[in-house]
């Protein structure tokens, strides 16, 4: 419940200054949002279309699994491009990865993207 909602409450007589007093210096904590497991990506292309779900928590495995996959090709390939990767990687931590997909996951009541060109649709949404 809002302050205002609680001033008017107490301007129509509904409750009483004490009550006001009370809720006001306590307020009622606000419901969880509700979270999304998936990460959906529609694509749809006049007669084809694409459905690509996507486990949360794959991509998660799958940014360590890819970090760890980078740090070993590094050490047996003498590659220029993977050790440009490499170093990338050391910047970007595991905590980090898991931060935005948990804030991707309250995003299941609401679409995050649509873009629409000619025929062309691409949706992506959590469910």
């Amino acid at each position: 419940m809002h302050r205002l909602e609680i001033l008017e409450m107490l301007e129509k007589g509904d409750i009483s200054v004490d009550k006001a007093i009370s809720m006001l210096k306590h307020p009622p904590k606000p419901k969880p949002l509700p979270k999304g497991n998936i990460l959906i990506i529609k694509v749809r292309d006049e007669d084809k279309k694409l459905y690509i779900p996507i486990p949360f928590f794959l991509i998660n495995l799958v940014f360590l699994l890819g970090k760890l996959g980078i740090k070993v090709a590094v050490r047996f390939a003498n590659n220029e491009d993977l050790r440009k990767v490499n170093d990338i990687f050391k910047y970007i931590d595991y905590r980090d990865i898991r931060k935005l997909v948990n804030s991707l996951r309250i995003c299941k009541s609401t679409g995050l993207v649509e873009v629409q060109e000619g025929e062309s649709t691409v949706i992506i949404s959590v469910i």
